[in-house]
């Protein structure tokens, strides 16, 4: 039933992989958040101090994993840089 109400998701990049399978049913639009840099990404998560250096090394890595992932997209993201 199309009621006209848009339904809006904060999911991680797996629930994003789901959502994508099955797009011809939802007619999904994705905005991806990322940083202005890597440079500065790792400047925020080191001033904030409430990482282990092994913690700290993991965020990066899954956020370059997930730049790479949106970049993939071929258009379908809207990026939004914060």
């Amino acid at each position: 039933m199309n009621t006209g109400l848009i339904c809006i998701l904060d999911v991680d990049l797996a629930g994003v992989k789901s959502i994508y399978a099955v797009r011809s049913k939802l007619n999904p639009r994705f905005i991806f958040i990322r940083p202005p840099s890597m440079t500065i990404l790792e400047k925020r998560l080191r001033d904030r101090g409430t990482e282990t250096e092994e913690k700290l090394q993991a965020r990066i890595s899954r956020a370059n994993a997930d730049i790479v992932f949106a970049d993939s997209m071929d258009g379908k993201v809207c990026d939004i840089y914060m």
